[in-house]
């Protein structure tokens, strides 16, 4: 019988690094059929995680950050790498500290978001937090210019639909998985 899930995966013939760093950079040989091909492949080598965050008064904690790659802003909600064997939950909840000043009392999980599986194997957890409070001021690093915007679901709604609005992956696919769940309750 023949293994289904298998078969048309493309055969890797070799793996290169180009680049070891924060990322590395690495450039496969692949073979699909008969004709080998060059497959960029970038590694995140550490897990992320994330939270997509509502204060007491229900507003979403969104955050508005100058990513330059870009060069644009985008709206998101907090997150970064996960420290060595840090649990994600722990990183989600230090990250949320550190780019908002709120803290999360009670995390549920919502879902692994992988933004760009075609070139990266980077991994998000995402979790949600509700009544987050402010503790702190936020304590980002010097590269990270971040803006904390609290927003009604309706301010949140009509931000998405702004066609100019740069509005992250991230941040859609946490709503998104967000609403799908407290519609099926």
């Amino acid at each position: 019988m023949k293994d289904y899930l298998k078969e048309g995966i493309p055969e890797t013939i070799e793996k290169t690094y180009v680049h070891r760093g924060f990322f590395d950079l690495r450039i496969d040989t692949i073979k699909s059929g008969n004709t080998p091909e060059n497959y960029t492949v970038l590694l995140t080598k550490a897990r992320a995680a994330a939270v997509l965050s509502q204060d007491i008064c229900g507003r979403f904690l969104i955050i508005k950050e100058y990513r330059y790659p870009i060069g644009k802003w985008m709206f998101s909600i907090p997150g970064g790498r996960v420290e060595g064997k840090e649990p994600s939950l722990h990183a989600a909840k230090r990250e949320l500290l550190e780019e908002t000043g709120y803290e999360a009392k009670h995390l549920t999980p919502l879902c692994i978001h992988n933004p760009m599986p075609s070139v990266t194997d980077q991994a998000i957890d995402v979790f949600y937090s509700r009544e987050c409070e402010k503790i702190q001021e936020p304590s980002i690093s010097p590269s990270e210019v971040i803006q904390v915007m609290l927003l009604k679901e309706k301010e949140l709604i009509a931000l998405l639909k702004e066609k100019s609005s740069h509005v992250d992956s991230l941040l859609s696919s946490a709503l998104f998985y967000l609403l799908v769940s407290k519609s099926s309750c």
